[in-house]
């Protein structure tokens, strides 16, 4: 049945044990104030707390994690970190970012070291695993020598 399982100290009410138990962590959670250490149990209350007493001082609040910011560009840039999508790969080694920006410090480690990415099937390397990626599609078809460049699609 629906709504079920109530909480005792609010009247929500869940079809499932799991989704009281993670709302009743939601109680006992804590929201602190980065301009005057003020503290609070629900994050609407900081929201409110920040707009009204430091108008103007970092009055942009994330409404993930309380976190304020003087900007809703920095804002925006940190909302980022709460998402899964992480559109910003790096070629070399695949590994992805929420962030161009993050992406492009990373990139920097690769500079100068030259990763190589090989191919089990011959041993050529290459500088990118997308580059050995188009290169194992070939050369798994039993072709044993990378195409000319330019002979592939991009």
């Amino acid at each position: 049945p629906r709504n079920q399982y109530r909480c005792k100290l609010c009247p929500r009410g869940y079809s499932c044990q799991s989704g009281l138990a993670r709302h009743i962590a939601s109680h006992n959670r804590k929201y602190n104030c980065e301009n005057c250490n003020t503290v609070f149990t629900d994050r609407s209350n900081l929201q409110r707390h920040i707009r009204t007493s430091h108008v103007g001082a970092r009055s942009h609040a994330c409404d993930e994690c309380g976190k304020t910011f003087a900007s809703s560009s920095g804002l925006k840039q940190h909302s980022h970190i709460h998402s899964s999508v992480k559109p910003f790969q790096c070629e070399v080694c695949l590994k992805s970012y929420t962030q161009f920006s993050n992406l492009c410090r990373h990139k920097r480690m690769h500079t100068g070291c030259r990763q190589q990415v090989k191919c089990n099937r011959c041993g050529q390397t290459f500088s990118t695993s997308n580059s050995l990626c188009k290169h194992k599609r070939f050369c798994d078809s039993g072709n044993s020598r990378t195409p000319p460049p330019g002979s592939m699609p991009h």
